[in-house]
């Protein structure tokens, strides 16, 4: 027995010494009432199956270990010799919803081919010690095809695979819905993404395709979280939030304007005018993003939606002056550099937080949050001044678990 990615697993030294029948019966008799148990191979021929018995192997596990982690591909079927598993609730990943016990095969249609490149939908976690016997696809399918005397294994594999599946599909119709502790932001994110990408008009055309429904998506959401929070938490915008705006613009202007009258290679006491050194700093590529992210572009691009949106070019400005304030602070370079790794991750959180905000809330005006535990999480209702916090928490709560979980 040897650990392996935390799993024991059990492996013989003295058999591979003996004839191959005497290994061939001690296999078969190991792994046979997991061969028997599976719904795919009880009806297979015992030599066939005392060939299979070869390719088996045994796997331990301690409690709270991943038997089946979720979306990974259904390739073994693992039979339960020894303990219980449970099988966890897909929205949080926590709550228990089914229990089994000795004697269960898991994954028991992965015998299939195109049922084995699937994923897993849950996670199948060790409830107590246990014991398991697998078999991967892969071994079952090259036994299969390397012997022609077992050709027609193959139809009795896929007819049982069938009616494997039937009778899942019925066991679920059946099954009443489990209540969990916690929903999952990130799976009704998925859902509604999905939702939105066949969304469709009373003509039965996508919504995406049409130009004003992007924009709208676009311009509400995701472009306006990335300028300051007054156009995306307020439904009207403040003066002082303009006079804000234009002061910035200002200093932006007197920025380039200092940028073009200071060269970068002009010796001392040679006389140099405005003209050659604009000339000069006029050629550089970062001076014509300088120079986008400046000029007011978008404040009248589809009713002013996408004001500011431009004020994001400035950003590699930034940074190339915390990287030359790092060269000259030696020995104090460690914590600009924290800062500014720092400053990175809140831009992408709040960047997160607009994808949030653009997707999750789509089929509303505006998204108001109401509560973390259960939903619904927002309403349909105007914005006000008094859920701003709210709102915040909520988004940069988000895209912290959306970091975490990519």
């Amino acid at each position: 027995m040897y650990w392996h990615k935390q799993k024991a697993v059990s492996a013989t030294q003295l058999l591979p010494t003996y004839p191959p029948t005497l290994p061939n019966a001690i296999y078969t008799d190991i792994y046979f009432e997991a061969t028997q148990r599976s719904r795919l191979l009880c009806d297979l021929s015992y030599e066939f199956l005392s060939k299979l018995a070869k390719k088996m192997h045994t796997v331990l596990y301690i409690p709270g270990d991943a038997v089946i982690k979720r979306s990974s591909k259904k390739s073994t079927m693992i039979f339960i010799a020894y303990g219980d598993v449970q099988m966890l609730s897909a929205e949080d990943d926590m709550t228990a919803v089914l229990r089994m016990t000795r004697g269960t095969t898991l994954a028991g249609c992965a015998g299939g081919v195109p049922v084995a490149c699937s994923r897993a939908y849950c996670e199948i976690r060790a409830a107590t010690f246990c014991i398991t016997h697998v078999l991967s696809t892969r071994d079952l399918w090259h036994e299969v095809l390397k012997h022609v005397r077992y050709q027609s294994q193959a139809f009795v594999i896929l007819s049982s695979l069938y009616e494997h599946l039937d009778r899942v599909k019925g066991h679920y119709l059946l099954k009443m819905p489990e209540q969990v502790k916690h929903k999952s932001s990130i799976l009704h994110f998925k859902r509604n993404l999905m939702a939105l990408k066949e969304a469709t008009d009373d003509e039965g055309n996508q919504l995406l395709r049409r130009r004003d429904t992007f924009l709208e998506i676009a311009g509400t959401y995701i472009m306006r979280n990335t300028h300051p929070y007054y156009l995306v938490f307020k439904k009207e915008v403040p003066v002082e939030f303009r006079f804000f705006d234009y002061v910035v613009t200002m200093l932006y202007i007197l920025d380039l304007i200092v940028h073009l009258s200071t060269g970068a290679n002009v010796e001392e006491g040679v006389p140099i005018t405005f003209v050659q050194t604009s000339s000069l700093q006029m050629r550089s590529h970062w001076f014509a993003l300088d120079v986008l992210g400046t000029l007011p572009i978008f404040e009248f691009v589809y009713s002013g939606h996408f004001a500011g949106i431009n004020k994001l070019l400035r950003l590699p400005k930034l940074f190339r002056l915390l990287k030359s304030l790092e060269e000259i602070c030696v020995y104090h370079s460690h914590v600009l550099r924290f800062l500014y790794y720092t400053l990175l991750l809140l831009i992408a959180c709040y960047l997160i937080a607009a994808l949030q905000q653009g997707f999750m809330c789509f089929q509303f005006d505006y998204c108001l949050v109401n509560n973390f535990t259960h939903s619904p999480y927002w309403v349909n209702e105007p914005l006000d001044e008094d859920t701003i916090d709210r709102r915040l928490m909520f988004g940069l709560y988000w895209a912290i678990n959306m970091i975490t979980f990519t």
